[in-house]
C-alpha cells in the first residue's frame, strides 16, 4: 500500500481530470460492508460501487455477480493500482475502465462478469460526501453529458451492427435453403439416371457413367458450400447474440446516464450559475464550426496593448474580436468590438482544472481555441449583462 497519499489526497490530486469524475460518481467513501451489500441487493449482475477499505487495501470494489455480492480489495503501491501485484493501473478509474471491457474471470475464476453498471451517487450526495464545488458540478455535468452522448453513439452503432448481422443471418438462411434444394434436384437426377440404367443402350454406358460422376461431384461441391455457409451462419448467430446482449447493457447504461444528467442539469439550473443555453452549447459537438475560429493565427496577437487593440478593432463590424497576451495576473485578454465600442475581458486560467474561462467560476475550456469556438454561440451577456455580443469574426479575417 502507498501511504504517501491518503484517499482524499489522491482524489484531490486528480481534481480536474475526467478520472476524478468517473471515480467520484461511484465512490461511496465511508459506506460499510453491510450498507454496500444493501445498496446492490436488487441490482443486475455487473453492478458495482467503490468504498473505503477498513483493512490494508485502499479501496474495495463491491460487485454484483450471479446473484451474489462480492468484495474485492484494490491496492495501491508506488502510485499504481490493482487487485494483485504487479499493479499496473494509474488510477482506480483505469482499473474500472479496463474491467468494463474485460471479464473479471481473468482476475478470479470465481467471477464471470464485467463492470457494467456503476451504482452512482446523485449530485446532492456528491456534494455531501465529496464536497464538490459549484464549479466542479459544471465540469462534472459537461463530462457526464459528453459521456452520455458517446454512449448513445455506441448504442446506435450496436443497433446498426445488429441490423447488419440480422441481414447476414437471413441471407445465410436463404442461401442454405437454395443449396439444399439444389442438392435435392441433383439427387433426383441421379436417381432418375439409376432407375433407367436397364433401358439405356450398352454403348452409352461410358457417357452415362461420366454423367453419374459429374452429378456426384456437383452434389459434393454443393455440400461443401452448405458446410461453409452453415459455419458462417453459426458464427453470425453467435455475434448476433453477443451484440444483442451488449445492446441490452448499453440501453440500461444510457437510461441511467440520461436520468443522472437530467438531475445534474436541474441542480445547476437551480444554482443559476449559467443559462440553460450555455449548458447546451457546452455539450454540443462543434466539429462543423467555423474554420477561422479554430485557427489562433486569425485572432491571437502578440505584444498588443489595450490601446493598440482599440485601434486595430476600430471601425470593425460588431462581434469582431482578438485575443492578446497580458503582462498582469491573467495570461490573456479578450478584446471585442461591441456597440461602437471596444471592450476588454480577462481570460482566467484554473490550474486546478487546467482550463480557461471568462469568469473564475466558468473555467471550463481546455484551450483558448475551445473557448473562442463556444462563444460563437454563447453571448458575452452570459457573464456581462451590458455586453450582448458573440465572437462572430476573428480580426485577421476582416
Amino acid at each position: 500500500m502507498d501511504e504517501s497519499l491518503s484517499p482524499e489526497e489522491q482524489i484531490k490530486d486528480q481534481r480536474g481530470s475526467t478520472h476524478q469524475y468517473d471515480f467520484l460518481r461511484y465512490y461511496w467513501k465511508h459506506l460499510n460492508r453491510e450498507e454496500a451489500i444493501e445498496k446492490l441487493k436488487y441490482s443486475p449482475n455487473g453492478s458495482f460501487l467503490i468504498r473505503d477499505s477498513s483493512t490494508e487495501a485502499v479501496y474495495v470494489l463491491v460487485l454484483r455477480d450471479r446473484g451474489t455480492t462480492n468484495n474485492i480489495k484494490i491496492f495501491c503501491k508506488n502510485g499504481k493500482y490493482g487487485f494483485a501485484e504487479p499493479f499496473t493501473f494509474n488510477s482506480v478509474a483505469d482499473v474500472i475502465n479496463h474491467y468494463s471491457e474485460e471479464s473479471l474471470h481473468k482476475h478470479s475464476h470465481l467471477l464471470d462478469t464485467k463492470l457494467l453498471y456503476p451504482m452512482c451517487l446523485n449530485i446532492d450526495e456528491m456534494v455531501e460526501i465529496h464536497g464538490i464545488t459549484e464549479t466542479d458540478s459544471l465540469h462534472y455535468f459537461i463530462h457526464l453529458a459528453q459521456y452520455y452522448q458517446h454512449q448513445r453513439k455506441c448504442l446506435d452503432n450496436e443497433f446498426d451492427n445488429i441490423m447488419k448481422l440480422s441481414q447476414k443471418i437471413n441471407l445465410s438462411v436463404t442461401l442454405l435453403d437454395a443449396l439444399k434444394q439444389t442438392i435435392e434436384i441433383f439427387n433426383e437426377q441421379l436417381k432418375t439416371l439409376q432407375d433407367n440404367m436397364e433401358a439405356i443402350d450398352a454403348t452409352d454406358t461410358e457417357s452415362i457413367s461420366k454423367i453419374n460422376g459429374c452429378l456426384r461431384n456437383r452434389i459434393e461441391d454443393v455440400e461443401k458450400n452448405v458446410y461453409k455457409r452453415f459455419e458462417i451462419y453459426n458464427n453470425d448467430k453467435k455475434l448476433y447474440e453477443k451484440a444483442a446482449e451488449n445492446l441490452c447493457c448499453k440501453k440500461f447504461v444510457c437510461k441511467g446516464l440520461k436520468q443522472h444528467v437530467a438531475h445534474l442539469r436541474r441542480y445547476i439550473q437551480n444554482l443559476k450559475l449559467v443559462s440553460d443555453n450555455f449548458l447546451s452549447v457546452m455539450v454540443d459537438d462543434e466539429r462543423d464550426g467555423d474554420v477561422l475560429h479554430r485557427n489562433p493565427q486569425f485572432w491571437l496577437l502578440k505584444g498588443e496593448t489595450k490601446e493598440q487593440a482599440d485601434e486595430i478593432l476600430a471601425d470593425k463590424p460588431r462581434g469582431t474580436f482578438l485575443v492578446r497576451y497580458s503582462k498582469g495576473d491573467v495570461r490573456y485578454i479578450l478584446s471585442v468590438m461591441c456597440d461602437e465600442e471596444v471592450k476588454h475581458f480577462d481570460i482566467f486560467y484554473s490550474p486546478v482544472h487546467q482550463s480557461y474561462g471568462l469568469t473564475q467560476n466558468t473555467c471550463l475550456f481546455k484551450s483558448l481555441t475551445e473557448l473562442i469556438i463556444k462563444y460563437r454561440r454563447i453571448s458575452l451577456a452570459e457573464h456581462f449583462q451590458v455586453t450582448d455580443v458573440n465572437l462572430i469574426c476573428p480580426v485577421i479575417a476582416v
